[in-house]
C-alpha cells in the first residue's frame, strides 16, 4: 500500500469517527457534537411551538391533512434531535407523548383560534416513532460503516 493510500484511509477513518460522534453521543470522543444537536433541538422546538400554538389563520391547507404531516414532522424532528443531543430515550418519549396530549387540550380549551383534534395526537405519536426510527437507522448505518472500515484496515 502506498503512502497516499494509507493517508487516504486515515482521512476516511477520521471522517467516519466525526460522523459517528455526531449521531452517537454515547460513543463520542473529545469532539462531542451534543451541543450542536442541542442547538438544533432548540430550533426544532421553536418551530414546533410556533406551529402548535400560533393562531391558525394561515389560509387554505396546501393539501388534505397537511396539518397531520406538520404534526408528525415536528414531533419527529424534536424527538430525533433530542436523542442525538444525548437526552435519555425514556425522557424524550415521555415528554413528547405528554406534550402531544397537552398541546391538543390547550388548543381545544384555551386557544380561541384553535381546536383540539385527537387525530393530531395520533399524528404526533407517529412522528415520535419516526424520530426514534430515524436515529436508530442512522446509528445502525454508521455502525456498519465503522465495522466495514475496521475489517478493511486489518
Amino acid at each position: 500500500m502506498s503512502i497516499a493510500q494509507q493517508e487516504k484511509r486515515e482521512e476516511d477513518t477520521c471522517s467516519l469517527e466525526r460522523a459517528e460522534a455526531l449521531v452517537n453521543p454515547a460513543d463520542a470522543g473529545p469532539r462531542d457534537a451534543r451541543p450542536l444537536w442541542a442547538i438544533l433541538l432548540l430550533l426544532c422546538l421553536a418551530v414546533q411551538l410556533t406551529g402548535l400554538y400560533s393562531p391558525s389563520d394561515s389560509g387554505p391547507a396546501p393539501f388534505p391533512h397537511s396539518d397531520k404531516v406538520f404534526h408528525a414532522a415536528a414531533f419527529a424532528a424534536v424527538t430525533a434531535t433530542a436523542l442525538l443531543a444525548g437526552i435519555r430515550m425514556r425522557w424524550v418519549l415521555a415528554l413528547n407523548a405528554a406534550h402531544a396530549i397537552a398541546s391538543e387540550l390547550i388548543q381545544g380549551f384555551f386557544l380561541d383560534a384553535r381546536t383540539g383534534d385527537p387525530l393530531d395526537v395520533l399524528a404526533d405519536l407517529v412522528g415520535i416513532g419516526l424520530g426514534v426510527a430515524a436515529v436508530a437507522v442512522l446509528r445502525r448505518l454508521l455502525s456498519r460503516l465503522s465495522r466495514s472500515r475496521g475489517a478493511r484496515s486489518r
